[in-house]
């Protein structure tokens, strides 16, 4: 094999695994703030449960809508740097 050769079959496997891991990493993230929104979620579902749907739940509302926010630009993030 000539050395021109074997230097461009070990850049390629590279290049995807940077991909991967930053795929990975992105997924990692997401996980982790879709995993908070449904902490609260079942946090809002069970105080309007108890108080039987007098209690607003704004505070925790609020920080959902915070996090949605954090969600899709988490996902704009990554689509454009898989782009």
């Amino acid at each position: 094999m000539k050395l021109s050769s074997t230097r461009s079959l070990s850049w390629t496997p590279l290049r995807g695994q940077v991909s991967f891991c930053f795929k990975l990493s992105a997924k990692y993230t997401l996980d982790g703030l879709n995993k908070q929104k449904n902490e609260i979620s079942k946090t809002v579902a069970q105080k309007k449960k108890e108080s039987k749907g007098q209690d607003k739940c704004e505070e925790e509302i609020a920080q959902s809508k915070s996090i949605d926010d954090k969600i899709a630009e988490q996902k704009k993030l990554t689509a454009e740097a898989i782009e």
